[in-house]
């Protein structure tokens, strides 16, 4: 015999979006992009030497952009007063 609480979980587990109907594909999607853009102007602005320097350049400034994009964006509506216009993505 199940308890009230067990059905209550399964019911609440039943109706939860799944990955494709959320918006974290999307989130992850413009956190990519973001990056991916900011680690090319990177390159523009301070021209490689070689193929293997760009790529490795290229992949720091992704990798960075993923990891500090998010703090840095937060840090940045805070100083602007925007923290209230923010959505929970």
């Amino acid at each position: 015999m199940m308890s009230s609480a067990t059905d209550a979980v399964r019911s609440s587990l039943s109706n939860a979006p799944t990955i494709l109907e959320s918006a974290v594909p999307f989130v992850l999607l413009a956190k990519v992009i973001g990056s991916v853009a900011g680690s090319l102007i990177s390159l523009a602005y301070i021209l490689p030497k070689g193929r293997r320097e760009a790529a490795l350049r290229m992949a720091v400034g992704v990798v960075t952009g993923l990891i500090f994009g998010t703090t840095a964006g937060l840090k940045a509506a805070e100083a602007l007063g925007l923290l209230d216009h923010l959505s929970v993505f």
